[in-house]
């Protein structure tokens, strides 16, 4: 499954959930959104664009239109397709219809699908010929609106075994206003089981083919249900709200979608289909096997600043030029930091810090912004009287670079690191309210007790030798010397709470031949105190004698769960290759537990680090003292020497005296651990 997870997409796709546009509003949301994303095609819901008949010849579909016209030129520009859901066509003869519009990558009407199940009050024609249009990627398939839903019409698509269908909707809730009113959760059960109808309809139609399955609907409230989702036989991916959205999708090629199942699919049994079919009867008409297992649910997240720009509210808006640089960085975000909260009312949370300093806080349940704090638009928190401000403020060129839990669930810490002398800024949050903000200029770190490292060993050098490398005493007539840093920008990897008004941080130097270092940062002095998490480096592991000849032996001790890591360890130094700087940081995490070595009865809060030598540091927070110890064999040995973690997941154990780490490796194993003190 893991092996299955690199493979490739079969195609990026921008599903444009928006109300009704003019043809200059849908080329400029493109313009907006689709810069720098790489997508193959662009889709939009039925009846998505309104065109000027009075230059077509009352609504003929072809490029002598000026609004299919312009989109054919920007198709042709960004060397993508775009799929018009459906826009009004009339014949020479009089007859309308529904037709969904096609642009190739060149520009060309590729394809016009017109629409077959059509409502008879309309008095609009019934197309006759199935949807299908080819691509360099494969057949795609199309199904407007309710056409989803009668077997015979996806029965004639999936003859030609598309490698994605498109489902292009405006299908409306039905629902009474005032009733949603007064009790807005039912307005959101309504819309979660659209997507659950629509993940059934799906399943029940794929049982002979399986393809990806991509629905477009309008927003709710502008005619639709706001219903998008890519539907695939292991996972669906949702919408971000019910509102104009605008996100990314990667279909699965066909012939990969088994291999992406998530382990535990297995054929259901005969009692088990009878007591599905009370849901879902024609389960018990069927003659193949019927399969069930786990799939995940994908929610994206979009920052609110980030939509408004893309869909301006303001028509007078439309034309005019928005800054590429901003939109870019605005659109790509750099990265950006998840974690979860617990709103004082219970509510679950997902506070969301860009790496410009943008916080968001994001209601999991309802898919939608529930506080929004962007420093650098003072128009976005006008209402902030300029003390608050100043707290959400991470400082002139600060950019974000870790984000942490604080004492209660509804509490982070945000770290953000800026170039000069400003250091390290720190800021504590309850959900949208500031509590305490603390900098650290970058000459009150503790320069003195941070170690370089040897570029062939990757094991560290007196502290004394890299003084002069890093920090410049400048003497300044009639005032005391001075320390100034002058190189290496300093960011914070990790950041975990410790008691009331400290923090434990962790930091590096990336670039340089610092190796990583702990500060027990102090909110209330502003004060950063050194904590070795660094240790004596890679570490040699003396090989047991029978070990030596088994380099090409049985690799089962590799895959031997919850094993306990204390290898013997000895100071001779590996025959490897030169590290060629540090020891790389993979992972650390901040857990309480008890330990073997220890007080059962007492849990106590220790920092895990992990390495990438497979190197395991642990500094219990009590007493400071720092454990070392290998979680693999001799690297020296062959079958050890592609064993290089690329991630790792730390988790206690209340019910033993060890706790449990899963580490994935370059070689796409994943190993499963439980390590003690010693």
């Amino acid at each position: 499954w893991l092996k299955a997870l690199h493979t490739g997409s079969i195609m990026r796709v921008l599903c444009c959930q928006a109300p009704k546009l003019s043809y200059v509003q849908a080329i400029e949301v493109l313009q907006r959104v689709a810069r720098g994303c790489n997508c193959d095609m662009a889709v939009f819901p039925e009846i998505a664009i309104d065109h000027p008949p009075q230059c077509t010849g009352q609504g003929q579909l072809s490029l002598e239109n000026v609004a299919l016209e312009m989109l054919s030129r920007f198709a042709r520009q960004r060397q993508m397709y775009i799929v018009l859901g459906s826009m009004v066509e009339r014949t020479p003869s009089g007859q309308v219809f529904d037709t969904c519009i096609v642009f190739n990558r060149e520009g060309e009407i590729h394809a016009l699908y017109r629409k077959q199940l059509v409502n008879p009050h309309d008095n609009k024609a019934a197309g006759t010929v199935p949807g299908l249009f080819e691509t360099d990627k494969g057949m795609v398939g199309v199904l407007l609106g309710a056409e989803a839903a009668e077997e015979r019409m996806w029965a004639a698509v999936a003859m030609r075994r598309p490698v994605l269908i498109l489902n292009p909707a405006r299908g409306r809730v039905q629902m009474d206003a005032t009733l949603a009113r007064a009790h807005p959760e039912l307005k959101f059960e309504a819309w979660s089981e659209g997507f659950r109808r629509i993940e059934r309809l799906v399943e029940e139609r794929t049982r002979g083919y399986l393809c990806s399955f991509l629905r477009v609907d309008a927003p709710l409230h502008q005619g639709g249900a706001g219903n998008s989702m890519l539907v695939e036989h292991h996972r669906s991916a949702m919408v971000p709200s019910w509102g104009s959205a605008f996100f990314i999708v990667e279909a699965t090629r066909p012939e990969q979608l088994i291999a992406r199942r998530p382990p535990g699919w297995r054929q259901l049994s005969i009692d088990e289909r009878i007591q599905a079919a009370s849901s879902e009867p024609g389960l018990l008409s069927l003659d193949e096997k019927v399969m069930r297992g786990p799939r995940y649910h994908v929610w994206t997240f979009r920052l609110p600043q980030v939509q408004a720009q893309a869909l301006q509210a303001n028509a007078a808006k439309w034309t005019s030029d928005v800054d590429a640089l901003e939109l870019e960085v605005a659109c790509s975000g750099g990265k950006c930091f998840l974690m979860p909260l617990t709103a004082q009312d219970g509510r679950l949370l997902y506070a969301v810090c860009t790496q410009k300093g943008g916080i968001t806080l994001w209601d999991v349940r309802h898919k939608r912004e529930a506080f929004t704090c962007d420093v650098g638009a003072a128009n976005v928190i006008p209402q902030l009287d300029p003390l608050r401000l100043g707290l959400y403020d991470m400082g002139s060129g600060s950019d974000v670079s870790a984000v942490g839990p604080w004492h209660t669930r509804s509490q982070f810490i945000v770290a953000s690191c800026a170039t000069g002398n400003h250091g390290l800024s720190f800021r504590v949050f309850d959900q949208s309210t500031p509590l305490r903000a603390c900098t650290i200029p970058r000459s009150k770190l503790p320069h003195k007790q941070w170690a370089t490292v040897d570029i062939v060993t990757g094991r560290p050098l007196s502290p004394t030798a890299m003084i002069p490398a890093a920090v410049a005493e400048v003497t300044i007539p009639g005032r005391a010397t001075m320390e100034f840093v002058l190189e290496h920008k300093i960011v914070v990897r990790a950041i975990f709470p410790h008691d009331l008004y400290t923090a434990i941080a962790v930091v590096e130097a990336p670039g340089s031949d610092l190796v990583p270092l702990g500060l027990l940062i102090d909110l209330e002095l502003g004060t950063a105190e050194h904590l070795d998490i660094y240790g004596q480096g890679p570490l040699s592991m003396e090989p047991e004698p029978e070990e030596q000849d088994e380099e090409d032996g049985d690799n089962e001790d590799l895959m031997t769960p919850r094993s306990i890591a204390s290898p013997r360890l000895s100071s001779r130094v590996s025959e490897q290759p030169p590290l060629g700087g540090p020891d790389v940081l993979i992972g650390v995490q901040s857990i309480e537990q008890r330990f073997l070595e220890r007080n059962r009865d007492r849990q106590e809060r220790v920092l895990v680090n992990l390495y990438r030598s497979n190197r395991i540091s642990l500094l219990t927070c009590n007493d400071w003292e720092l454990h070392e110890q290998l979680l693999v064999g001799d690297v020296r040995l062959a079958k050890w020497r592609a064993e290089v973690p690329v991630a790792s997941a730390v988790a206690p154990n209340p019910h033993s005296g060890s706790f449990q780490i899963v580490v994935t490796y370059e070689s796409l194993q994943m190993r499963w651990w439980q390590v003690s003190l010693k």
